[in-house]
């Protein structure tokens, strides 16, 4: 009769039936769970990314639209300093709104190139983010005025670019993260 050293581990339906070793179902089970946690992780990750190019977007447009607002900010000043800030305002207003149109699209192709696992996709989205970082940390150092914060656009905008940093950064922490080891 053999001794229980020279047996094979079960295996097949032998495991299903309970002859296996106790943990080593469970082990495999738990390093499975975190697996498919982990995907998850990584799935709303992207998903939230292509939201964040979406609202991205959404924001160069918004920011387009205020545009012609501008010149009722500026209506106050001196003649001489109104004819001379209006124009450089408008253009700054205008640049930044349609260069948020492609931070936008690359965050959102970028997203969908993380799906993939392609390396130039993370690159990209770690220098989106911090662009996009930078833009509420920019609202509050420059834009010091109250009547700023009455506007509706402008709130908007505000909102849009600190819940999109936040979000974004958020999402591409996920990703960067290395896949935290199975237990074995």
């Amino acid at each position: 009769m053999e001794s229980d050293a020279r047996k094979p581990p079960p295996s097949g339906a032998a495991r299903w039936h309970g002859r296996a070793e106790p943990d080593e179902g469970k082990q495999r089970i738990h390093s499975h769970e975190v697996g498919v946690r982990q995907q998850m992780r990584r799935s709303a990750a992207v998903t939230l990314l292509r939201i964040v190019g979406a609202l991205l977007i959404i924001l160069g447009f918004v920011h387009l639209a205020a545009t012609p607002h501008i010149p009722q900010l500026l209506y106050g000043s001196p003649r001489a300093v109104y004819e001379q800030a209006v124009p450089p305002t408008l253009l700054n207003h205008v640049l930044v709104g349609i260069l948020l149109l492609p931070l936008g699209y690359t965050t959102w192709l970028a997203a969908l190139a993380a799906e993939r696992k392609e390396i130039w996709a993370k690159r990209v989205l770690v220098v989106n983010t911090v662009a996009v970082f930078s833009l509420p940390l920019a609202v509050a150092i420059f834009m010091r005025r109250p009547e700023y914060y009455r506007a509706p656009l402008f709130l908007t905008g505000v909102g849009l670019t600190a819940v999109i940093s936040l979000f974004m950064a958020a999402a591409v922490w996920t990703l960067a993260s290395p896949p935290k080891p199975e237990n074995k």
